[in-house]
């Protein structure tokens, strides 16, 4: 909360452009918008319409709650612009920037990985038809434009080349690798259901999603089952399209160490990559190929991931908790330490705009 006392009393931003940014959200579950779209994604339409409708819900009642904010803020005298460097794996970082920039009044200048250009222009072009005040604009350069602040998504390495190259000379923002688990408590069949939607949406590419699901170590397989079958049904409905050969040899690989390994299981798709289920009695985590592959692996309590996640705790982005009871007993407990964010199980792909991300003051606070 003290984020958002910051944005609405120091930051005075505009509450038309609060009420703008929800019509903004409505306007793009649309149905032809959310199709030309999803055209230019490189998903199937179902699949990315899905993964969008879920991150942009999660803004609505947040934007609602800001814009009826008694002490209503004005605009900001000076606009500044900056530059935002996209990642190739996911279209999160895009929207969520976008969000942000116009909260913030800023002219923005997007910068489109590999192979995600055309989604890219697509996106501008829409956003500009439905805010047409907005400077929002493509490029392929990094250093012969004039932009105030440098946003960068991507890995640590690329991270770390932008900030040797423009840390001096530029205000930057580094969002480099970060990964999320979660962890069950009790109600298997309903947290199955809300893990499978959070691994489906954007094919589990974005920082958000949980490669890991934790719970108690007699439900390890019980769950595991469940969670196979409502991947499997969710696939039906939102098939996760192809992937490139490095990826499809890279789960298969996995697939083929963890079924020889003792009192482990592999639980998949036939005939295909779809969906991967791994379950391992060894509560370390280990490496994921993502493209909706989970691991489940055994804590009996939640106190237990202190040490299972302290060797990575600087790339822990987000913690999914079920059921909502042991999400409320959580924040308030010591382990909190453990992440910036803490999401319910189901939720974590509906991320607040005022979140701490990647460990940073919010993006729509800070910009």
């Amino acid at each position: 909360m003290i984020f958002l006392y910051l944005f609405l009393y120091n930051n005075k931003m505009n509450t038309e452009r609060i009420i703008s940014l929800q019509n903004l959200i409505d306007a793009l579950q649309d149905c032809k918008r959310l199709n030309a779209l999803a055209a230019v994604s490189g998903m199937p339409s179902s699949t990315f319409k899905f993964s969008l409708v879920r991150t942009l819900d999660g803004w609505k009642e947040e934007l609602k709650q800001w814009s009826t904010n008694q002490d209503s803020p004005v605009p900001r005298k000076i606009a500044v612009s900056a530059m935002a460097v996209l990642p190739s794996n996911s279209f999160a970082p895009l929207i969520e920037v976008t969000a942000a920039a116009w909260l913030r009044n800023l002219h923005l200048i997007v910068k489109p990985a590999r192979g995600s250009d055309k989604f890219v222009k697509r996106w501008i072009e829409i956003i500009r038809q439905l805010l047409p005040s907005f400077d929002i604009t493509e490029t392929f350069e990094t250093s012969k434009l004039d932009y105030d602040r440098l946003i960068v998504f991507g890995s640590d390495e690329t991270v770390d080349i932008f900030r040797k190259r423009f840390g001096r000379e530029k205000d930057l923002f580094g969002f480099g690798h970060r990964f999320s688990i979660a962890y069950v408590d009790s109600d298997l069949e309903n947290a199955a259901e809300n893990a499978a939607a959070d691994i489906v949406s954007w094919n589990q590419l974005g920082c958000l999603s949980p490669q890991t699901i934790f719970v108690k170590s007699k439900l390890v397989f019980d769950f595991a089952e469940v969670l196979a079958e409502k991947i499997n049904k969710a696939e039906q409905i939102y098939p996760r399209g192809e992937v490139n050969i490095e990826t499809s040899y890279e789960i298969q690989r996995i697939r083929r160490e963890v079924a020889v390994r003792d009192n482990s299981k592999v639980i998949a798709s036939t005939n295909s990559t779809a969906w991967t289920v791994l379950i391992s009695p060894d509560n370390r985590l280990e490496s994921c190929p993502l493209n909706r592959t989970a691991w489940v692996k055994p804590a009996d309590f939640i106190q237990e991931l202190n040490s299972i996640l302290s060797p990575h705790i600087h790339h822990v982005e987000a913690i999914g908790i079920w059921p909502e009871d042991k999400l409320n007993s959580v924040l308030k407990e010591e382990s909190k330490k453990l992440s910036d964010t803490y999401l319910l199980l189901g939720k974590m792909q509906s991320p607040s705009l005022s979140r701490m991300h990647s460990g940073l003051p919010p993006l729509a606070f800070t910009l």
